[in-house]
């Protein structure tokens, strides 16, 4: 198979194309001539015939003179194939004709033909016209609307013979097959010609080609970029697929494997099945032969996107071979000169990318935006958790029950995807004024719909962070890092737990719970200054160096969201990510309060910090942990679901254990180990949104992270009237939150994914 050197990142891959047999698939060819007194017409009893079967039709004739007597009925049957076409640069004409099949025979009867009846005289001699049983398809199609219209009807069976190439019709050239029937008779009026076409295809089978197109193979290429694009870098392609040979109407379905070690991004990335001809012909005069290429495209499956430095599988790509392609057509030693054909069809892969934008190429400045998105997950969940943490002091100086205290919460249902800076600053000084509003808030006799409206609001500026922070490792990293780096950014969010809980404990006791905001809202302020430095110094360096500015934000607007909510492996994540996100955050959100009921002269740091050091510990390893399961052989489906299964699983089994009746340092260490298990998630689900929606990640993560952050305010409110409502069983809540994190581990078992959905 040659392999065809396309401009830019581009290779077509060659393959055969074998027809189906033809099935019994009558269609009336209704090409009727009406004379004064006679009809002539003919019905094939098939929309197409295969070479080397018989060429099945009936001639239908009727007069309405009882007096026309047929002299003789010839049958004249061709198949040509002609090209042309004119050189624009030498005003030279291109013309070529060969005759595949001709055949011409001769009948002569003297029968009258009388309106109405059947009549088959004399045509029992000549062995091409043959009586076929009622049951073939050529009776079947003429039968319920032509019997009682024609009086005559000849059956004609005439084998097509096996060489002969397909119908097709091009700009450049056709090949096409034609009956013409003329009839003359006794009456110069009544004497008639017609000409009816009808299709062919060449006869090729599977069981008949050679064993090597029914083999698997694997296609491979390499391109360098040194000499079209900086910076400089190759590519290497390698297409694998289980033949080279397909019917039509088949899907043929490649595994691809991109291997991108340039320093840009390869972007759309496009699969093409392609049908490309090739026309012969002669100059009409000089005697110059030419040849004319054209390629017409049947169907094509975009890939997405690799990232520099990474390797890229595609085994999901599909492309349908329509029904009415052509089969392939290509010079053959065993086919006699005559029948070799002047327009060559064959098939091709074709795979297109496009060299992108340059994207994180610095370790340096890898390592830099990593620290820095890792310290706002860090502030931004260690301002989030200071209500947590104040909420038992809060409700007691401001006589809130349980069922009021999921407030804190209720407005992470709410979130964004762009303004990370602006965002930040909004939260953060919410954050400091938090202690004054509720001061207010008391004030007016009715604090709670004013903590609703802080919380809701803060919520709001929050939610636009991970969206955020998703778009920018997934836009600028590398398949191989994106897990990696986007798992040690994550864990940041329980760093933060960690740092307010240790923090917090220490100045509720000593400064009361207004120092937790503001000391929380201060560190926040310092690192936003910071962040704010490295922006405007990377978007410095990019312009100097006129490299795209980097981009936090990612437009939603191309996202094919319809094809993202019809696939049920994002709504099998999401599922694992809400029971999952449920069981983490009745743990963060309660466990302050569980221990400060049941364990009143327990140290606070212990439980506020412990579960949390203990869940940055795994959340970091995690991504190293399934890139190691990874590496072992298993599928990244595969790897995702066994990490996804262990740290759900985990969690239900530890949560069944806890009892409030259990001394304290058993139950800190089943919470504790609870937690732990929580990060390996960060190995599963939780980077799930960068598998499926490699080149939509933020705005798919923005709208996924919501399904995690509605339990933040249902699996809290519901477990606040639950302990309300039974007297502070929390054994009655944490079996609820295990048996939900069963139902997420099953359903992603079934039908999670992390092949490209968009």
């Amino acid at each position: 198979m040659r392999m065809d050197h396309l401009r830019r990142a581009s290779r077509a891959l060659g393959f055969s194309l074998s027809p189906r047999r033809s099935q019994a698939n009558p269609m009336d060819c209704f090409q009727c001539i009406y004379m004064p007194t006679l009809r002539l017409n003919m019905v094939f009893a098939q929309e197409k015939f295969m070479a080397g079967d018989p060429l099945n039709a009936k001639i239908l004739i009727d007069s309405s003179d009882p007096d026309t007597v047929i002299d003789q009925l010839i049958v004249d049957i061709r198949g040509w194939g002609r090209t042309g076409w004119i050189n624009v640069h030498t005003d030279k004409i291109f013309e070529k004709e060969t005759v595949y099949w001709s055949y011409k025979t001769m009948l002569s009867s003297n029968t009258p033909v009388v309106p109405g009846r059947h009549n088959y005289p004399l045509l029992v001699r000549y062995p091409f016209f043959i009586t076929l049983p009622s049951t073939h398809p050529c009776n079947r199609a003429t039968k319920k609307t032509e019997e009682k219209e024609f009086g005559q009807k000849l059956v004609l069976q005439i084998p097509i013979p096996e060489e002969c190439p397909s119908s097709y019709e091009s700009q450049y050239g056709s090949i096409r097959y034609e009956v013409k029937v003329r009839v003359d008779s006794n009456n110069d009026q009544a004497s008639s010609s017609e000409t009816f076409p009808f299709l062919v295809i060449s006869r090729s089978f599977l069981n008949k080609l050679p064993t090597n197109l029914l083999s698997p193979i694997d296609y491979s290429e390499e391109i360098d970029f040194t000499c079209c694009t900086l910076p400089f870098g190759t590519v290497s392609f390698k297409v694998h697929l289980k033949r080279t040979a397909f019917v039509i109407g088949e899907t043929v379905e490649p595994i691809v494997h991109v291997r991108n070690r340039s320093r840009k991004q390869l972007k759309d990335m496009t699969m093409f099945l392609l049908a490309k001809s090739q026309y012969e012909a002669r100059s009409r005069y000089e005697h110059v032969d030419e040849k004319k290429l054209a390629e017409v495209v049947m169907d094509q499956c975009h890939l997405g996107c690799v990232v520099p430095r990474s390797n890229q599988d595609f085994d999901c790509v599909s492309l349908r071979i329509p029904f009415d392609a052509p089969p392939t057509q290509k010079y053959s030693p065993e086919v006699p000169l005559s029948f070799i054909p002047i327009i060559m069809i064959h098939y091709v892969l074709k795979l297109t990318a496009l060299p992108g934008e340059a994207n994180f190429c610095v370790k340096r400045e890898r390592r830099l935006w990593s620290l820095s998105l890792f310290a706002g997950a860090a502030m931004l969940y260690a301002c989030r958790a200071s209500l947590p943490i104040a909420i038992a002091k809060i409700s007691i100086e401001l006589e809130w029950s349980k069922a009021t205290s999921n407030v804190k919460d209720r407005s992470d249902r709410y979130g964004g995807e762009r303004i990370l800076y602006v965002s930040s600053l909004v939260w953060i000084v919410l954050t400091v004024a938090t202690p004054l509003v509720l001061d207010l808030a008391v004030l007016t006799g009715r604090p709670v719909p004013f903590a609703i409206l802080l919380r809701i609001v803060t919520g709001v500026a929050q939610g636009f962070y991970m969206p955020s922070m998703a778009s920018i490792c997934s836009r600028n990293l590398n398949s191989t890092e994106k897990g990696r780096i986007f798992g040690f950014c994550l864990a940041g969010t329980h760093l933060g737990v960690v740092i307010a809980g240790f923090i917090g404990s220490s100045l509720l006791t000593n400064y009361g719970w207004r120092s937790l905001f503001h000391f929380m809202g201060a560190t926040a302020l310092v690192w936003v200054a910071i962040y704010h430095m490295i922006l405007s110094s990377t978007s410095e360096k990019r312009k100097s160096s006129n490299l795209p500015l980097l981009s936090v934000s990612e437009t939603a607007l191309d996202v094919p969201w319809k094809t993202l909510f019809t696939h049920p492996g994002f709504w099998a994540a999401s599922v694992a990510h809400y029971t999952g996100s449920n069981a983490y955050f009745m743990i963060f959100n309660w466990l302050p309060t569980f221990f400060h009921d049941n364990y009143p002269d327990a140290n606070g740091a212990l439980y506020n910090v412990l579960p949390g050091l203990a869940i940055v510990c795994t959340s970091i390893t995690a991504p190293h942990i399934a890139a190691n399961i990874h590496s072992r052989g298993h599928s990244l489906t595969r790897t995702r679901k066994i990490v996804e299964g262990v740290s759900l699983l985990g969690m239900a089994f530890l949560l069944y254990l806890i009892s409030p009746s259990a001394p304290f340092g058993v139950t800190l260490a089943l919470f504790t180990l609870a937690m732990a298990i929580r990060g390996i998630h960060h190995g599963g689900v939780s980077v799930n949104p960068t598998d499926f929606a490699p080149n939509h990640t933020g705005a798919v993560f923005g709208i996924f992270n919501s399904f995690g952050a509605i339990t933040g305010f249902v699996g809290t409110f519901v477990a606040g009237h639950m302990l309300e409502a039974t007297n502070n069983d929390w054994t009655a809540v944490f079996w609820l939150t295990a048996v939900q994190n069963v139902i997420g581990a099953a359903v992603y078992a079934v039908f999670g994914t992390a092949q490209p959905i968009i």
